[in-house]
């Protein structure tokens, strides 16, 4: 596996440029940092920016007991076994089996939050494998090619989210094939009323932290309905690569030698600005979303080349308070790299001082979406500690979804209660 994550800024540092180039011999990866960081312009005075920075610089990412008073509900351990959840054969098999006899004519995946995250990864894995259309929906209302002909697969960490419910109802009013991924809930209960496949996630942990435990189990309930093959294997070799990728950038390596920490390091006091392929865009939502849950960062997010039609005009604007980071593929034709670089090159024309691009060499199609996720999970965290921030709590989802859920039960009852 190839890791690098590279800086670029202005040819004067060429030669700072060269010199922060490092080969490592035992995995063979030629891991290169473009630093420009010194060349940087000043930035336009912002008492807060400068309050964080102050104040949370002293939160050590090399200091174990510093991290641990920071990270109290142990977000890093979550991170640190993504790939094990990935290498658990037999996991999840012989669940599903009923629809290996048909085809079908589309594929809903329905979910919300950090469950929905795992169908963004299978679409765009699995995507162009999968003869049928495969789509995912993010709200309680399903269009109307979803029907007797739909395998709807249901991610719900909790099995009690609203609009996840919602639309598992009315998928099954419309008489689509279901199968739920969920770790207990109001979904288990339905699960067991209509007799429909569950696959099971373990208890205890935040539903983004059980993004690869998704993964599989919608792997398996999408092969074992018929939709693909020879997926379920590609998952263990995935974990294995993503293991070799976690030596590098684990709490125990130190900050010099940690491309993970460095780059967090560089998003403090910024809004980062995310963009990707539209074929990586799970891994950059991913991102955005682990930004805001993790770190308590907002971040923007654009997917190219559409951002290079609206959104690429107002970063002049905010380029003294913004950090571009480019997730690239590691597998891109000529057009996209001619995209990439100069939508990089126009943005350092309006006075982007120092993008940050992150590219990491998988051996599988898999490992090529979930290298970089692992690589930016750890990211996420290493910011929450330097900004003094646990990353673990998310009291306003909480509070979003009980005040949510007061207003729907007291209008019409909550789905399960209401709906036969």
């Amino acid at each position: 596996m190839r890791n690098i994550l590279s800086e670029r800024g202005g040819k004067r540092n060429a030669e700072l440029v060269s010199s922060s180039r490092h080969l490592d011999h035992n995995l063979g990866n030629n891991v290169e940092t473009y630093d420009s960081s010194l060349n940087d312009p000043p930035s336009v005075p912002n008492p807060y920016i400068r309050m964080i920075q102050l104040s949370n610089m002293t939160h050590s990412l090399d200091d174990t007991v510093a991290i641990s008073r920071v990270d109290r509900g142990d977000m890093l351990g979550a991170v640190a076994r993504f790939p094990d959840y990935l290498s658990e054969t037999g996991r999840f098999l012989g669940i599903v089996r009923a629809g290996r006899e048909r085809s079908y004519d589309n594929i809903a995946l329905a979910g919300m939050g950090g469950s929905a995250s795992a169908g963004d990864f299978l679409q765009d894995w699995l995507g162009e494998r999968i003869l049928t259309e495969l789509a995912i929906f993010r709200q309680p209302k399903l269009p109307r090619s979803v029907g007797k002909g739909t395998l709807l697969i249901a991610f719900s960490y909790s099995g009690n989210t609203w609009e996840t419910l919602e639309a598992f109802h009315m998928a099954r009013r419309r008489g689509s094939s279901l199968v739920a991924v969920s770790s207990g809930g109001k979904l288990e209960k339905l699960c067991e009323k209509w007799d429909v496949p569950l696959l099971r996630l373990d208890t205890g942990l935040a539903p983004r932290a059980a993004l690869t435990q998704m993964i599989r189990a919608g792997t398996v309930a999408l092969q074992e309905s018929g939709a693909t093959s020879g997926s379920i294997e590609e998952l263990a070799r995935t974990g294995d690569e993503l293991r070799q990728l976690r030596k590098r950038i684990g709490t125990d390596v130190s900050s010099s030698k940690n491309k993970a920490k460095l780059f967090a390091s560089k998003l403090l006091g910024k809004v980062p600005a995310v963009y990707s392929l539209y074929r990586m865009a799970s891994v950059a939502r991913r991102f955005k979303n682990q930004l805001a849950e993790n770190s308590k960062v907002l971040a923007i997010l654009g997917l190219l080349p559409e951002a290079c039609h609206n959104e690429l005009e107002a970063s002049g604007k905010t380029a003294n308070s913004t950090r571009l980071v480019l997730i690239r593929d590691t597998v891109e034709n000529r057009e996209e790299q001619a995209l990439l670089d100069t939508f990089r090159r126009v943005t350092r024309g309006q006075g982007a001082h120092g993008s940050l691009e992150v590219k990491i060499r998988g051996q599988s199609e898999l490992g090529r979406l979930l290298a970089p996720a692992l690589f930016l999970d750890y990211a996420s965290v290493y910011l929450a500690i330097l900004r003094g921030t646990d990353p673990s709590p998310t009291p306003w989802i909480a509070s979003y979804k009980a005040r949510y859920a007061s207003v729907i039960a007291s209008d019409r009852g909550s789905p399960t209660n209401q709906r036969p």
